[in-house]
């Protein structure tokens, strides 16, 4: 049986989506030479990922729970906004993207 018990299943989806959005930003991976050559800086650590998936893990519930956030989430049919406000080595990292809960993961 492939059906994974609620908590496990949303706990998936924050780190998997945490990932995402860290590799997607291009601040993981990124090698020596390539910091130099594109004056990149890398902000992957695990305390990034850790606050990426703290601030991912209540809008998730909010919509597993079927509540209307009173914050950043809201739900338009199958489509909610997840939005993300760090502040991070003096940098601030935003990012505004919407979610398919309808896409099987």
């Amino acid at each position: 049986d492939m059906t994974l018990p609620l908590h496990e299943s949303v706990e998936r989806n924050v780190q998997e989506m945490a990932h995402s959005i860290i590799v997607d930003a291009e601040v993981a991976g990124m090698g020596r030479t390539v910091r130099h050559f594109t004056n990149r800086v890398d902000l992957w650590s695990p305390k990034l990922q850790e606050l990426v998936q703290d601030q991912l893990r209540p809008q998730l519930w909010d919509v597993v729970e079927g509540k209307r956030a009173t914050g950043n989430t809201t739900k338009t049919g199958s489509i909610v906004k997840i939005s993300l406000r760090l502040t991070v080595n003096n940098i601030m990292i935003t990012d505004d993207f919407d979610w398919d809960t309808t896409v099987p993961t």
